[in-house]
């Protein structure tokens, strides 16, 4: 007699609230509701097993693994299934969009019959779409390093040897394409967003929003994501609009600086901090000293703390350094 689809929400949120069960019985039940064959591991066990990820990830800023672990909060929920990564070049957004997809990929892979978990009709594949302003973009910044990442992992080699990854698939997007067409995409990663003209941003980020939401909607605290992981440009900001008029619940922003995530380093402040008034509709960004003040028609709180050791990429291109360093809009109306 063939198995019945094991999905059923109302007793995953009941199995993950048992009262009588401790935290680890919960996930247990829960895990046999979603149809898992084996537990998968927990995320700080998949950044730092060297069966996994841990050969790869050794240089992952502390800052991040955190962030991850408020996201997953065991083997198999998801917090967080809606994520904004805004921050400065360099920060490790885009890493940590590819160990999310990573993540959902080795979930997925834990299951028995992930079609019979979705209700999916046998054979359609599951995709991973990743968005960025060229489809080659996101091909050699994502696509391409998660499989030299595969390469590395004895997880994943295991895996291929299995033939354990037949259905999924993994597809490049950009402004130009429209990839999405027909397929179930259980992860969206639409990088630097805010360099593609808004009202194409838009249409890619509202499709991405109602395709995922009709096919994985009842999965979200288990699979999939939608990442928008971008850096700044100008004022006209699509992932800022977003987190501004957010109608979603269950969304993480993490907003992040330079010094911010390397604060394991002790580099940044050691040779003392200045202050940058970061600019506003009305006013210009400029280094705080005793010619340039803070006037009562200044909101304070658009001043910051800047390290020393960056000063001089402020005082050559102030606007730049706030987007580059910060992740800080400047304002095109402003003479």
């Amino acid at each position: 007699m063939e198995e019945k689809t094991l999905i059923d929400n109302n007793m995953l949120e009941l199995a993950l609230k048992t009262k009588e069960l401790d935290i680890d019985d919960q996930v247990k039940v829960a895990a046999n509701l979603l149809g898992y064959k084996k537990m998968p591991p927990d995320i700080r066990t998949f950044i730092h097993d060297p069966y996994y990820l841990g050969n790869i990830l050794e240089n992952l800023y502390p800052f991040w693994e955190e962030e991850l672990v408020d996201i997953y909060p065991n083997p198999i929920s998801t917090r967080y299934p809606i994520i904004v990564l805004r921050g400065g070049i360099g920060t490790g957004k885009s890493t940590v969009a590819r160990i999310c997809a990573a993540y959902t990929l080795t979930r997925l892979l834990h299951l028995k019959n992930p079609h019979k978990t979705f209700g999916m009709v046998p054979g359609k594949f599951i995709d991973f779409n990743f968005f960025s302003y060229t489809s080659g973009l996101a091909q050699s910044e994502f696509i391409s390093v998660l499989g030299n990442w595969f390469d590395k992992s004895p997880y994943f080699q295991d895996v291929r040897k299995e033939d354990g990854m037949k259905g999924i698939t993994f597809t490049p997007d950009g402004p130009r394409g429209n990839s999405a067409i027909s397929k179930d995409i259980i992860f969206y990663n639409l990088s630097e967003i805010n360099f593609v003209p808004y009202n194409k941003a838009f249409q890619k980020l509202d499709n991405a929003l109602k395709r995922w939401d009709s096919r994985f909607s009842m999965f979200k605290h288990y699979f999939g994501h939608i990442i928008i992981d971008t850096s700044s440009k100008g004022d006209d900001s699509i992932a800022d609009a977003f987190v501004e008029s957010n109608p979603y619940q269950d969304v993480k922003v993490i907003s992040t600086n330079q010094w911010k995530v390397r604060a394991h380093l002790n580099y940044y402040g050691r040779k003392g901090w200045f202050k940058c008034f970061i600019g506003d509709s009305m006013h210009s960004p400029f280094i705080v000293s005793e010619e340039k003040v803070i006037t009562p028609d200044m909101d304070p709180d658009r001043v910051i703390d800047v390290p020393e050791e960056l000063r001089s990429d402020f005082e050559f291109n102030i606007i730049t350094a706030l987007q580059d360093k910060i992740y800080v809009l400047s304002y095109s109306n402003v003479a």
